[in-house]
C-alpha cells in the first residue's frame, strides 16, 4: 500500500520575520494590518532617504574634489607672495615645477575625496531634538583630509623652499590645512539629507517596536 502523505499542521507553520529568525505563522498573524501597513511604509520612506543621503554625499565629495586643484593653486600662490625672496630665488622655471607637481598631488587627493564616501565618518544626530549642521558635515570631511594628505603638500612647498615663520617641521601642517580646499557651503545639502535619513529610521523604529507590541498583546490574550 502506498504510504499516506504526512501534511503539516497550517497552525505550526513557520516563516522569518524581519531579523530573519524563523517564527511560527501564527505569530506573524497576531501584528496588525494596520502596524503592519505603518512599518511597511516607514521602511519603504527610509530607503528612498538613505538612498538621498548617499546622492548627496556623493555630490558634495564630487563638488569639493572638482575644487581642489584650483585651491591648490590659490594656497601656493599665497603662500609665495608672503615669501616673496624664495619665490624669485625659484625663478620662472622652479615656480613651474613647484606648479607642477602641487597640481599633481592635488588631483590624487580630489579622486580621494572622490571616492571616499564610505571612508568618511558621516554624523548624525545625537538625538530626535538635534540637527546635523553643515559644520558637522565639514569636521568629518576636516578628519578625513588631516594628516597625511595635506602635509603631503606642504611637503611639497617646504621641499622648494618655503617654510611657517619658525621653520619648525613638526608645524608644516600650518601651510596649508584642510579647511583651505573646501567652503562649509558645500555640505549644507549633505547636512539636510542626513536629518532627513534620522528622521526616516527613527519612524521606522517606533513603527517596529509598535509591531513588537502588538504581537506581545496578541500573544497574552490582551484585547
Amino acid at each position: 500500500m502506498p504510504t499516506p502523505q504526512m501534511h503539516p499542521d497550517p497552525r505550526h507553520a513557520r516563516h522569518q520575520n524581519r531579523n530573519g529568525l524563523t517564527v511560527p505563522s501564527s505569530t506573524v498573524d497576531l501584528m496588525s494590518d494596520e502596524t503592519a501597513q505603518r512599518l511597511k511604509e516607514a521602511t519603504a520612506i527610509e530607503v528612498d532617504r538613505r538612498a538621498d543621503a548617499n546622492d548627496r554625499k556623493w555630490e558634495c565629495l564630487k563638488a569639493v574634489a572638482r575644487g581642489i586643484p584650483a585651491r591648490v593653486e590659490e594656497i601656493a600662490k599665497r603662500v609665495a607672495q608672503g615669501q616673496p625672496e624664495v619665490a624669485k630665488e625659484l625663478g620662472s622655471d622652479g615656480i613651474k615645477d613647484l606648479r607642477g607637481e602641487l597640481a599633481d598631488r592635488a588631483a590624487v587627493i580630489a579622486s580621494e575625496v572622490e571616492e571616499a564616501a564610505e571612508q568618511i565618518e558621516w554624523p548624525s544626530p545625537q538625538s530626535e531634538f538635534s540637527m546635523v549642521e553643515p559644520r558637522s558635515v565639514q569636521a568629518a570631511l576636516y578628519k578625513f583630509l588631516y594628516g597625511p594628505r595635506v602635509e603631503s603638500l606642504a611637503a611639497i612647498l617646504k621641499r622648494h623652499g618655503f617654510s611657517i615663520l619658525d621653520d619648525n617641521v613638526q608645524r608644516s601642517q600650518d601651510l596649508i590645512r584642510p579647511q583651505y580646499l573646501y567652503d562649509e557651503g558645500d555640505f549644507t545639502a549633505v547636512a539636510e539629507a542626513l536629518n532627513s535619513l534620522a528622521m526616516a529610521e527613527r519612524a521606522v523604529a517606533t513603527a517596529r517596536a509598535a509591531e513588537d507590541h502588538d504581537i506581545i498583546d496578541s500573544l497574552w490574550g490582551d484585547e
